[in-house]
């Protein structure tokens, strides 16, 4: 028999991540009775990430345990899958490729992530969803 899954949309994600939000005991209280798959879709993690203040982002992140910021040194890594990295290439001065002995993609690292743009949070602007 397969899990049940519920899928989190941003504003599920945004109630989670911050204390402030009204609907943040439904979501958890919701999520504590819950014990199937958990499901979100990277698009709704970013908007998330952006509409929650700075210092939240890194812990809603490693909650979803997604990519891994490194906020005091800018870095982002994100790794795609656990097989054994056998290869790493620089994309660029700030894009390392790490790849597994079948060619996939294994993890990459942003260097300077906010900066170069790959992070869309960090400047401490917010904008209307």
């Amino acid at each position: 028999m397969a899990k049940p899954g519920l899928l989190l949309d941003s504003g599920a994600l945004i109630a989670l991540a911050n204390r402030r939000e009204t609907a943040n005991q439904s979501v958890n209280r919701v999520l504590g009775d819950f014990f199937g798959e958990l499901v979100t879709t990277w698009p709704a993690v970013t908007e998330a990430c952006h509409m929650i203040p700075d210092h939240l982002a890194p812990v809603l992140l490693a909650w979803l345990g997604g990519p891994r910021w490194r906020v005091q040194d800018d870095i982002l890594e994100i790794r795609l899958s656990e097989k054994p990295i056998v290869r790493e290439v620089s994309q660029d001065w700030n894009v390392n490729v790490s790849y597994a002995q079948d060619g996939s993609v294994v993890e990459l690292v942003i260097l300077d992530a906010v900066k170069a743009g790959f992070m869309p949070f960090g400047s401490g602007e917010r904008k209307a969803a």
